[in-house]
């Protein structure tokens, strides 16, 4: 036998995963108010129950292949603090992406990731299989950051008034745009260097 030195995650299903901020006017998914992370209570696994933060989802439950996020209608934060970083960790397949939905209530709003300058709305690095959908990301560095990537998928994303571009892409293949805005962005709408 053998001990490890870090915890292990053991995966046997996929899971669906709810984000809400305080906001309960517009909700698709949620039927409660987000929630902060506790380790003594399982959160964000049932939408009477939503975690209040991404980062929070992603830094301490197996988000992954097969998985679905539904970020409810509302406002996130996006800083250098709790930035929004998808990894190997998160890797699907080609079967099994990982989905991650925002909210299409545009009358309220819809899903919104509020930067301040200081981090990207979205960071996806050193994975495969993602897919990003109806997430608007303004006020970031770049809306959707992208390094070493293979097939990443964007339908229906808003990536405006961001700091320097909308969406930059530094080594990735089988980067795909589907009825996205990329507009008035500091430098460019769409970045791209490498493959």
């Amino acid at each position: 036998w053998a001990e490890s030195d870090c915890p292990v995650a053991v995966k046997t299903t996929n899971y669906v995963y709810y984000i809400n901020d305080s906001n309960m006017n517009g909700l698709m998914w949620c039927s409660g108010p987000g929630l902060p992370w506790s380790s003594e209570v399982t959160r964000g696994t049932n939408p009477l129950t939503p975690l209040n933060s991404i980062t929070a989802l992603l830094e301490n439950l197996p988000v992954g292949g097969g998985d679905t996020v539904y970020i409810d209608t509302g406002v996130y934060p996006v800083s250098s603090s709790n930035a929004i970083v998808l990894d190997d960790r998160n890797m699907g397949t080609l079967t099994k992406p990982l989905r991650i939905y925002g909210s299409t209530n545009r009358l309220f709003g819809g899903t919104l990731l509020l930067g301040d300058t200081t981090a990207h709305g979205i960071r996806v690095q050193n994975t495969r299989h993602i897919e990003l959908n109806n997430i608007r990301i303004t006020q970031a560095r770049d809306g959707v950051s992208v390094a070493n990537v293979d097939t990443l998928q964007l339908h229906g994303m808003e990536l405006i008034n961001n700091q320097d571009n909308g969406m930059a892409v530094s080594g990735g293949r089988g980067i795909r745009l589907n009825n996205c805005v990329l507009a008035q962005n500091g430098l460019y709408g769409y970045v791209s260097a490498g493959q």
